[in-house]
């Protein structure tokens, strides 16, 4: 036997052929392959799935589940199986079994499982680090890269993980009722908006901005002092960006800061800090902070908008764009990352202000 497998034994994929989920894991642990017959997720973690999956109204039988590779590796360290013939073959099956299946969308459970479904990853020293970021991108629904053409695919934890880290359940119910929603239909569906930079039209837009009942704003710096772009919405369908290449932009935004419609921000005490600082422009009616909303709302979770974005929206990950842009000197990517922003902070504010109303009257 290889010295970097625990045993030849392989554990065959289980569920039904028509099922509209598939569920895809590294590879099997002890014991599934002690189990009689052979199958995956049927451990402590495939019970912790099966438990959970059903809160969010996915019935585990429903789910056809497989792994990456069939072979379990020594200590149960997938990156042993990587550049191997047992992981190759692995794959290979695993394209069989999606075209086979043909599910409406695919679960990648942790991180190297949305690495080779998907082709995501975080990054080490600005570079792509595989089976890394699963916790930043949890939530995520990306295009299939295995399977050109192939079923769509939401990334989460591993359910080992989550059975070892007991705070993440919410985090991995959450994101089962997503997949149960995804399942309702094969496209991927991110926010529908419409992202207008410096429009020419941006003095009927601003005088609409202002006779409207909240503004979700949003800025980008280039350091100290130096504004790059005043992204904001009055509706949740336009992103209008205004931006340093036009002169005229600041007298704009300045308007649309001070008016008195009701204002959003993700910790928007930075924003109005740095505005009022460097800039002179004054607060006005500054009405709902998304961070300071998810503290009082979810004390014990995280508050940064990559967290609420994934919780509150259907957006992928998104972040990383602002490196990009960095890396790359291209401004739209800038603009776009300041407008998703924007879009972000106001759909997460809306969802906050109607859990307030149920809860407070």
């Amino acid at each position: 036997m290889r010295d970097y497998l625990a045993s030849t034994t392989k554990v065959p994929p289980f569920g039904p052929t028509n099922a509209a989920i598939m569920g895809v894991g590294e590879a099997p642990g002890g014991e599934e392959i002690d189990h009689n017959p052979p199958r995956p997720f049927v451990g402590k973690s495939g019970q912790l799935l099966g438990n959970q999956s059903g809160r969010a109204g996915i019935p585990k039988r429903k789910m056809f589940l497989t792994n990456l590779s069939p072979l379990r590796p020594k200590g149960n360290k997938f990156v042993r199986l990587i550049g191997n013939e047992e992981l190759t073959f692995g794959l290979e099956a695993l394209k069989e079994d999606i075209l086979r299946v043909n599910p409406k969308v695919i679960i990648a459970f942790g991180g190297w499982p949305m690495y080779y479904l998907t082709g995501q990853c975080g990054l080490k020293n600005n570079k792509p680090n595989p089976g890394s970021g699963i916790l930043a991108r949890r939530g995520s629904v990306y295009e299939n890269t295995l399977v050109e053409g192939g079923p769509k695919v939401l990334c989460t934890l591993h359910p080992a993980y989550v059975y070892r880290t007991p705070k993440v359940k919410p985090f991995f119910v959450h994101d089962l009722g997503r997949a149960k929603e995804e399942s309702l239909f094969r496209d991927i569906r991110y926010p529908p908006y419409e992202l207008l930079v410096d429009p020419p039209d941006i003095d009927v837009l601003v005088t609409e901005a202002m006779q409207s009942e909240w503004i979700s704003f949003d800025i980008e710096t280039f350091g100290p002092g130096e504004m790059s772009c005043f992204g904001f919405t009055f509706d949740g369908k336009r992103a209008i960006v205004l931006t340093f290449q036009n002169p005229y932009a600041w007298q704009w935004a300045k308007q649309v800061f001070e008016c008195q419609a009701k204002k959003i921000a993700q910790y928007g005490t930075y924003d109005c800090m740095f505005l009022e600082f460097f800039y002179g422009w004054k607060k006005t009616n500054f009405a709902h902070d998304t961070y300071i909303g998810a503290a009082n709302l979810e004390p014990g979770f995280p508050k940064g908008l990559d967290f609420l974005t994934s919780i509150n929206t259907t957006f992928a990950f998104y972040k990383e764009e602002r490196k990009e842009w960095k890396k790359t000197g291209d401004y739209h990517t800038l603009w776009d990352y300041n407008a998703k922003d924007v879009i972000s902070t106001w759909i997460t504010a809306m969802t906050q202000m109607e859990e307030i109303r149920e809860l407070y009257g």
